[in-house]
């Protein structure tokens, strides 16, 4: 629990300057009112471009000075010989909004200034906030009356350094009444918006909803007062309610996000308790927990967005609407109203946390709820389990031990969804502890401490193990299992925020973490699965769809404790390695899908507004351009996600669209996709299923038929739902739609009421299984398995039916980080086949930016493009196009080996994207890093997340040759500051792997393959002398296995099931004077690559040996010094 950090409450000018010639670098800003300190909105922990803001005055003038610091804006080109420089456009711009004398409360200038040398400037009188002064996120835009301030009534001058940028305001007085007299203060506030880290920086930490890119709102509750001194400083206060100078109480938010100490903790629980109402005494105070209580619950996931209003069953309501409504009232010094207003938020908090919490207490503090173990009464072994009988205050219960693949189950009360085979077992028992032992594995129960271990790794204890029993049946449950401080911790599905999540309580309920990821802290998820590995030797499965909470060592630093509702407690712990863990959760929950090998080609689209707003005006039409220029400009694609063709959602239903952009597609080599939610309104139904009778419609049902309350979803465990399905389908499945987003899904009412009995509450989490089912069934019976989906949602299981997609994320480096760590959690927790919308969702993204994600796309297991504006590569420049259809052919050129790792995925349950915690699990350094993978088992990729051309990248241990130079090696362990050229992802090949490729004939990477294509084994070959084997597979089925024996001057490899002309690089060495022999035949040496278009041979090369052989079945490679 850090110190609250709190920004500057108040401003002091100095005295007044006499010269008005002002320049960035003038002398006369040494004297200057400086500003140092800048914050993200709500409390966002994410590094701030460091950011400072200068003021000076004279009788005339206000000046204003920013200085924002940046990476340098160059990019060194280096190909072959030739040496260029890229400068990129980046979208940055700051602003100062202004109120005083002639100004009422709600009136202000703005003026804005731009890094490409733009500004504009207005005045708005009566402003009024977005959706009304009370409202929640509603769609009421601002009132007020906007007027242009033309350029020649005040300047900007914009100047741009190596690594910063410049801009200097003068705004004459005379614009708002002229100079403020030396007793008077006016209102000022500066900001900084930088697109390509999604930062919008304020000295006055502001709230999140000012994210919202269609919501930033100038709010002159959050004007600081600026006055007249001798000296010029800035004033900050420290507490969360302070005095202005004015002499006004103001409510202010912390910088940045803290924990809440054990101390605070206690008094929002005494606070959620209390039916006392606010008074003068205690406003304050109880401003300061609410405050508290609020950035508690973000820090947890809870969110306060839109989804709350559509799940959840009370009135929503806006914190920062709130805190304002407050802050106006205590402006005006109506203590009474402004102590009403804080009651009625805190009922809120107070709705909110008995809803969030198990034993509905904030922080789950109710300890009279909770029923812990106090002793063991007896042990009984059965044919395929073991019942614990525990006694606890005032009753009994059973724990059920079975062996399972992989470790044991622990039920007690009711079983999960899955159900694993159990192993055979026997038990002994000794003086001090019950023994239970499978044919692998070994669990110990400590009579007298309780403690259990598994293969001697601590487990939990029984006195951990605790439920809460309404009448007899439990309503919720913990359990705590035993960890290490700075642990390694991740899974949890699809964690945006971070890999490993230890030091943070994690909430385990869909979202539609679009909201969290564009303007909060990327801390919700659309996918939570509970499975969860740890790097202190086990991993664990919660087989519950109910809502948990789990502390990750947060409250109580070894421990990580998984708090549950529901009448479920059902928990598969497997000890041994992750990727073990990985092939035992696949086998419980299903194995994933083998998608079809096009899938892995790379695909572009975008949602239905970038197609319906562009030139054309017309969704046909834009798309098949599309479609079109891509294939002129040969850049390969095998998908095409063409979202709004056929649309009812735009008027009038135009179903030839459907037809005329499948066919185009497929003439062009397109599959095209679609998309869809499961949002079913009744009269909808009931027009797809006319004669079905309103009562047996197959939609979920709310509270008292509630028809208001939203969502209604098709209901997948009515009988009637695949017939639903189909006829909403039936004309996209007739005009041959290959595949489909599968989209939201994610926020069903706990009051929703399910056909088979089940409600929401158990529902939630667990709709995304039904509804991936019954698309791929749907999917199957027209198609086989030749067609793709992509959930948004996914649940335990749902790898077994379908692809998954990252969600809506920010168009910034931001969102590239949130993909990163999305996209490496999503694999841990069993969900290898995973894309992201390349570029992010929302917006428009910079050149550098989009470049980046381009190259990680290019290394996830989809390679899509997707959004809400155009994401083709034309749209920047030529550079661009250029970047963009290298790493287009990359993929092909890749093809063979994503489709290896894709087969391994498939058969064993283990991710494509391979966190390095995970491969290293003893590495210290390994666990540590979050931004880097293993792509399959042979790619080290370190993409790239922010504006520079190096970065640090940590090389576990082994040699590692860089793909794009086979020259350069580096051995780990050992941490590295790499180049990393705007048109390069780092990625390196592990010694002793094999690589295989398809190339053109001149066997370079990224080049096209339309009038040529080869095959090729890339070998690095160990430094040490070793034998290494790997089996490389085929979507049909076939195999190559590959054998490479080093043994001091001489390579033997042996390659077996490839019956095609094949070229195989040995790399990591760099031997001259060498034979080569294959199955016995000396192999001719050339000089040149050219040597080799026609005939068997080898070549010695600088990085390496590159051999060439006929087809055949079997092929016995020999190299050696002569």
């Amino acid at each position: 629990m850090g110190k609250l950090k709190f920004g500057v409450s108040s401003i002091i000018l100095g005295k007044e300057q006499k010269t008005e010639n002002l320049k960035y670098d003038s002398v006369e800003w040494g004297e200057a009112t400086t500003i140092r300190d800048f914050f993200r909105a709500g409390g966002n922990p994410s590094p701030v471009t460091p950011t400072r803001c200068k003021l000076l005055y004279t009788a005339e003038k206000l000046f204003v000075l920013f200085e924002n610091m940046e990476e340098k804006n160059h990019h060194i080109l280096k190909e072959e010989n030739t040496v260029t420089e890229l400068t990129v456009k980046r979208k940055d711009q700051v602003e100062v909004a202004l109120s005083g004398r002639e100004f009422s409360r709600r009136d202000f200038a703005v003026f804005t200034a731009k890094r490409d040398g733009s500004s504009s400037a207005f005045v708005e009188k009566g402003m009024t906030y977005l959706s009304g002064d009370q409202a929640y996120l509603g769609e009421g835009k601002d009132q007020g009356e906007k007027t242009a301030i033309s350029k020649e009534q005040y300047s900007v001058t914009v100047d741009i350094l190596q690594d910063r940028w410049y801009a200097l305001f003068a705004i004459p007085w005379m614009l708002f009444g002229g100079k403020p007299e030396k007793e008077e203060a006016f209102d000022l506030q500066v900001y900084r918006k930088k697109h390509q880290s999604s930062e919008i920086l304020c000295p006055t930490p502001l709230d999140l909803n000012v994210n919202y890119s269609d919501r930033f709102e100038y709010d002159p509750e959050t004007f600081l007062e600026v006055s007249f001194g001798e000296k010029g400083e800035t004033k900050t206060e420290n507490g969360i309610v302070f005095v202005m100078p004015s002499g006004i109480c103001h409510w202010q938010r912390p910088g940045v996000l803290e924990k809440t100490s054990t101390e605070e903790r206690k008094e929002i629980y005494q606070l959620q308790k209390s039916a006392e109402p606010t008074t003068r005494k205690n406003l304050i105070d109880r401003i300061r927990i609410a405050q508290r209580w609020q950035d508690s619950l973000t820090l947890e996931g809870f969110d306060f967005f839109f989804n709350q209003e559509v799940a959840n069953p009370w009135k929503p309501m806006d914190p920062w609407v709130e805190k304002r409504l407050v802050n106006e009232r205590l402006r005006e010094n109506r203590w009474e109203e402004a102590a009403a207003e804080l009651d009625r938020y805190l009922t809120f908090l107070r709705t909110c946390s008995a809803w969030w919490y198990a034993d509905h207490s904030f922080g789950n503090q109710d300890l009279e709820k909770w029923t812990s173990c106090s002793e063991i009464r007896h042990v009984l072994e059965t044919k395929d389990h073991v019942t614990i009988c525990v006694e606890s205050k005032e009753r009994t219960w059973e724990l059920m031990i079975y062996p399972v693949v992989g470790g044991f189950r622990m039920v007690a009360g009711k079983k999960g969804f899955f159900d694993g085979k159990p192993e055979a077992f026997s038990m002994e028992e000794s003086e001090h502890a019950y023994i239970i032992r499978s044919k692998e594995h070994e669990m110990i129960l400590q009579k007298e401490t309780l403690e259990i271990s598994i293969d001697r790794k601590a487990i939990t204890n029984l006195k951990n193990i605790s439920f809460i029993f309404e009448k007899e049946s439990v309503s919720a449950s913990r359990i705590q299992f035993s960890i290490h401080e700075n642990s390694a911790i991740y899974g949890f599905g699809e964690r945006f925020d971070s890999v490993n999540q230890y030091g943070k309580t994690v909430a385990l309920w869909q979202r539609d973490a679009c909201e969290g990821c564009l303007a909060s802290i990327g801390n919700q998820a659309y996918k939570n699965i509970p499975l969860v590995h740890t790097s202190d030797g086990f991993s664990f499965f919660a087989n519950t769809s109910y809502r948990m909470r789990m502390d990750v060592g947060d409250a109580v630093q070894d421990y990580l404790s998984v708090e549950a509702l529901g009448d479920v407690f059902d928990f598969y712990i497997w000890s041994g390695t992750p990727r073990e863990a990985m092939t035992a959760y696949g086998t419980l929950t299903g194995l994933p899908i083998f998608p079809p090998e096009w899938v892995f080609e790379p695909w572009a689209g975008g949602g239905g507004g970038r197609w319906r707003n562009g030139p054309l005006q017309d969704i046909a039409l834009e798309q098949m351009a599309a479609m079109k220029k891509f294939h002129e400009l040969d850049i390969p694609h095998s998908g095409f996600y063409a979202e709004g063709a056929g649309a009812t959602f735009y008027g009038e239903y135009k179903k030839e669209e459907l037809y005329k952009v499948v066919s185009f597609g497929e003439r062009h080599g397109f599959k095209v996709f679609s998309w869809q939610f499961p949002n079913m309104t009744q009269e909808l139904a009931q027009e797809l299923l006319p004669e079905c009778p309103k009562e047996e419609l197959p939609i979920t049902r709310n509270k008292n038929d509630e028809e208001e309350k939203l969502p209604v979803y098709i209901d997948f465990s009515h009988p009637r739902a695949k017939e639903l399905l189909a006829a909403q389908w039936k004309d996209r499945m007739d005009a041959g739609i290959r595949g489909s987003m599968v989209d939201f899904g994610d926020v069903v009412p706990d009051e929703a009421v399910f056909y088979d009995g089940r409600r929401g509450d158990e529902m939630h989490n667990a709709y995304a299984y039904q509804y991936a089912k019954n698309y791929r069934e749907l999917f199957e019976q027209k198609y086989g398995d030749d067609h793709v989906l992509y959930t948004r949602g996914a649940a335990p299981g749902s790898q077994h039916f379908a692809c998954q997609f990252g969600g809506d994320q920010l168009t910034s480096f931001q969102g590239l980080k949130y993909a990163i760590a999305g996209g490496l959690s999503a694999a841990a927790s069993g969900l290898p086949f995973w894309g992201v919308d390349a570029g992010g969702y929302d917006g428009f993204p910079d050149q550098e930016t989009y470049l980046r994600w381009t190259e990680y796309a290019a290394f996830c297991p989809l390679m899509r493009f997707h959004g809400t504006e155009p994401r083709e590569p034309w749209e920047y420049d030529a550079f661009t196009v250029k970047v963009y259809r290298y790493y287009a052919w990359l993929r092909e050129n890749l093809r063979p080996y994503i489709v290896s790792v894709a087969a391994e995925a498939h058969k064993l349950g283990i991710p494509m994207m391979r966190p390095l915690a995970m491969i290293y699990p003893e590495d210290q350094e390994a666990t540590k890093v979050w931004d880097e993978y293993l792509f399959g088992e042979n790619l080290l990729v370190a993409p790239v997340s922010d504006e520079t051309e190096e970065r640090e990248i940590y090389f576990p241990k082994g040699r590692w040759i860089s793909l794009w130079n086979l020259n350069d090696e580096i051995s780990g362990p050992v941490q590295r500051s790499v180049e990393v050229p705007i048109d390069k992802i780092p990625v390196y090949v592990r010694e002793g792997s094999f690589l295989p490729l398809r190339l053109n004939e001149n066997l370079k990477l990224g080049e096209s393959m339309s009038e040529s294509e080869t095959e090729m084994i890339l070998a690095v070959v160990p430094q040490n002398d070793s034998i290494v084997k790997e089996t490389l597979y085929e979507r049909s089925g076939a195999k190559t296995c590959c054998d490479m024996k080093k043994n001091g001057e001489t390579i033997q490899l042996q390659i077996s099931g490839k019956t095609v002309e094949l070229y195989v690089m040995l790399a990591g060495i760099h031997w001259k004077n060498t034979e080569a022999i294959v199955n016995g035949r000396t192999l001719t040496k050339v000089t040149a690559r050219e040597g080799l278009y026609f005939t068997e041979g080898y070549l010695e090369l600088e990085e390496g040996i590159l051999v060439k052989i006929n087809p055949s079945a079997e092929s016995v490679i020999k190299i050696q010094k002569k």
